[in-house]
């Protein structure tokens, strides 16, 4: 139930929009085989809520799935809120583990039970769909429970609680999902709250089913909060460059390069900043090097190949080469312009 390339493409015989992205050199080997659910905009409208899930896997080079749309406006939209998905996933992937409170546990749980709720609610089918649905939950159920337990019970097993949630849940695609990794015992006490959640929006939906659409009781049994969000990039040691201008200053000391040059490098610095929306030099992908340069094309910048792009070659080279900079990879290494001049 949970149940590198700069645009959206369309697969050959399909007219459906596809998203595609290259997984980072450092992570290949981290991620490939992972699973992670992806939430698309059911509408092109400015803030929409509304939308539909996929589960896709990781492959050893590319993260691939389809936008289930063949609507240009509506595909650019999904395109764009997918792209903001799986760059979490993989800020996540490099941050590693988080280890959650007891709160922002039951706040997740609840972000899976309300998913559930709003997948189906409107359209909820059958009640005996329900009762299977809540069978399924009830053989997980006993692996969870809390206190003493008699000498023929099940022992406390979260992890085959989430073996038998298996048909209904995928915890590893739900959670990389919300951009999240999280620590064996966080994980752990997640799966004993998503019992619960399950039983709940199972047991409400079957109601709903009946035509029952009174109150959600539960709804407030969950925090209110999320948990809080990921940083918007790897915690940084002390010493490591936060912006383009602090990676760009370091280089400007070490290199004293003439005044003609700086300046140019500091224009190219303003247009890179306004393209991506943020001024952290650790966040730019491959994919995002292309697009900028795609993007200087389309503008009928001349010099692309000359100017521009080995600027920022050269700038996260030596990023690269100075590990207190904290940069570990160049996004811009064979990225080339087709310009003739």
């Amino acid at each position: 139930m949970v149940f590198q390339m700069a645009r959206p493409t369309k697969r050959s015989g399909s007219e459906n929009g596809y998203f595609i992205r290259r997984v980072p050199a450092d992570l290949k080997s981290k991620i490939a085989g992972s699973t992670l659910q992806i939430g698309l905009p059911i509408t092109t409208a400015p803030g929409a809520a509304d939308e539909i899930r996929t589960t896709v896997k990781v492959g050893n080079a590319v993260v691939k799935f389809s936008l289930l749309t063949d609507s240009p406006q509506l595909i650019k939209a999904r395109h764009v809120r997918a792209s903001a998905q799986v760059d979490a996933f993989f800020e996540a992937s490099r941050i590693g583990p988080r280890e959650l409170s007891f709160k922002e546990v039951q706040a997740l749980a609840g972000v899976a039970r309300t998913g559930i709720i709003a997948a189906y609610e409107d359209n909820p089918g059958s009640e005996a769909d329900w009762r299977l649905f809540l069978d399924f939950v009830a053989e997980a159920a006993p692996f969870v429970q809390c206190g003493e337990r008699a000498e023929d019970d099940p022992p406390f097993s979260p992890y085959l609680a989430e073996r038998e949630l298996g048909t209904l849940f995928n915890v590893d695609a739900f959670l990389s999902g919300q951009g999240l990794i999280l620590t064996k015992g966080s994980r752990e006490d997640f799966v004993v709250a998503l019992v619960h959640s399950l039983h709940s929006a199972g047991s409400l939906l079957r109601k709903r089913a009946t035509g029952d659409y009174t109150p959600d009781a539960d709804a407030a049994r969950y925090p209110a909060a999320l948990p809080s969000p990921l940083p918007a990039t790897s915690p940084r040691s002390d010493g490591h460059v936060k912006t383009f201008a602090e990676l760009f200053a370091r280089w400007r000391a070490a290199k004293a390069p003439a005044p003609s040059t700086v300046s140019t490098w500091e224009g190219h610095l303003r247009r890179v900043v306004k393209f991506l929306g943020h001024d952290d030099p650790h966040r730019m992908t491959r994919e995002d090097a292309e697009r900028w340069r795609d993007s200087l094309i389309a503008e009928g910048r001349e010099a692309i190949g000359k100017s521009y792009l080995p600027a920022l070659k050269a700038l996260y080279a030596f990023g690269v080469r100075n590990k207190t900079t904290g940069i570990v990879s160049n996004p811009f290494e064979n990225v080339r312009s087709e310009q003739k001049k």
